[in-house]
């Protein structure tokens, strides 16, 4: 089905709102879209019902991607039961969602100390350069698609193992192999992450920032990002919304916090975007765990996980 992959392009993007009513059924002709772009077959997907005692399809499943199950998926939306929707490609050796070569998952909103709403894609890089697709362009695309079924307020794209489990980085999990720096990423994510609006996450390859995140006007910030970066990695989505890569190549990005070139272009950043601002490691631990700004009950655990299966224990239906 596809070659091996042992990393893939994640992005994601937080939404306050969606901008269309039948973001369930565009979410699913989206996914449809993006996979026959890439010359892949969507092999599986799992929902999340709005109600733990939704009839119907069931969250502990990845049912297999057949005609049967997406008219009984597509009945499910049309009931308004659909809370999240995770459609993929998988390989017939897979039996993991995160060692996919594609996915797209779109998951309402979470809890009230999170964003409300998270859309996730991943993408395996030989999808692309297999079919000369430049990637710039393919990201440019896919925010745009996005933007149109929700109001996304913060976004990133960026190149990562698949030991660090990319599916979940979007939500602030960490896997077996993520490395110290995208272990430090996500606490100071999970610590500040209800600032999603006004403070970006870090620098990724792929950056979408609004107004709100930038510290002097936004049409000088965007003609500043533009001088940092060039001009032919920066879109501009809205009157209040900027999309743009790092001018470095894919391959010099996993070991991102130890590029020279990326923390001069962060410090001239940080003049006019609003990094959330990442702790150095404290009592010799890999990441600092002082999570006392969260609110009042707030889950505060950091997880690391293994590679496990989306249905542990679970026939595929």
């Amino acid at each position: 089905m596809d070659s091996v992959h042992d990393w893939v392009i994640t992005v994601a993007g937080y939404f306050d709102e969606t901008t269309t009513t039948n973001w369930p059924i565009r979410s699913v002709w989206l996914a449809e879209h993006l996979a026959s772009g890439l010359q892949v077959e969507l092999t599986h997907f799992g929902i999340s019902p709005t109600h733990l005692k939704a009839k119907g399809l069931r969250s502990d499943y990845a049912y297999r991607w057949s005609a049967k199950n997406v008219a009984r998926l597509r009945d499910y939306i049309d009931g308004g039961s659909v809370k999240s929707i995770t459609m993929m490609a998988r390989s017939p050796a897979s039996a993991y969602l995160v060692d996919s070569s594609f996915s797209f998952g779109i998951h309402g909103h979470l809890s009230d100390h999170l964003p409300r709403g998270v859309v996730h894609v991943q993408v395996a890089p030989h999808l692309l350069t297999a079919r000369q697709i430049h990637p710039f362009r393919w990201l440019n695309t896919l925010i745009e698609e996005l933007d149109r079924m929700v109001d996304i307020r913060y976004g990133f794209a960026q190149p990562m193992t698949l030991g660090a489990v990319p599916c979940m980085f979007p939500i602030g999990i960490s896997g077996g192999g993520s490395s110290p720096a995208e272990q430090l990423d996500i606490c100071t994510w999970v610590k500040n992450q209800g600032n999603y609006r006004i403070e970006a996450r870090n620098l990724y390859w792929g950056n979408l920032i609004t107004s709100s995140h930038c510290i002097a006007d936004f049409a000088c910030a965007t003609k500043e990002i533009a001088d940092v970066v060039g001009a032919d990695n920066v879109v501009i989505l809205s009157e209040d919304k900027v999309f743009f890569t790092l001018p470095l190549p894919m391959e010099d990005l996993k070991g991102l916090g130890d590029n020279a070139p990326y923390r001069q272009m962060k410090e001239r950043l940080a003049a006019v975007i609003r990094f959330m601002a990442q702790e150095a490691p404290t009592d010799g631990m890999k990441t600092p765990l002082d999570l006392s700004g969260q609110p009042a009950g707030a889950d505060t655990r950091i997880a690391i996980v293994n590679l496990g299966k989306l249905t542990p224990g679970k026939p595929h239906r």
